[in-house]
């Protein structure tokens, strides 16, 4: 198993909005989040009661945004798909993705 999951905004989302954050606290590896991923889902707070939950629980285990590769940089993603799959690109590491457009590049 990964040393470390790198956790895009869709999943924090889904799991604050059933009140099962603990679940990503269960597993036997880190949960890590970029910090363009918390400006994501800080950004629908207006739209989103659950926002601020995942945004609280991601500060706890924010990591710093990376220099992108050109690589990733050129495939249009978002800031936060981008930064998850370039921080998941270190060894032991797994990008916990649900964007179609962000897979194919994460597979590359």
């Amino acid at each position: 198993m990964p040393e470390s999951w790198i956790i895009d905004a869709s999943p924090l989302i889904i799991l604050a909005r059933i009140a099962r954050l603990d679940w990503f606290e269960r597993l036997p590896s880190t949960a890590l989040v970029p910090q363009a991923v918390i400006r994501e889902i800080a950004a629908g707070a207006g739209h989103d009661p659950s926002a601020p939950g995942a945004v609280r629980w991601a500060t706890s285990r924010s990591v710093a945004d990376l220099p992108l590769p050109a690589s990733i940089a050129l495939r249009g993603l978002g800031d936060g798909e981008a930064q998850v799959i370039t921080h998941g690109q270190g060894p032991e590491r797994l990008a916990v993705l649900d964007d179609r457009s962000a897979r194919p590049c994460a597979r590359a």
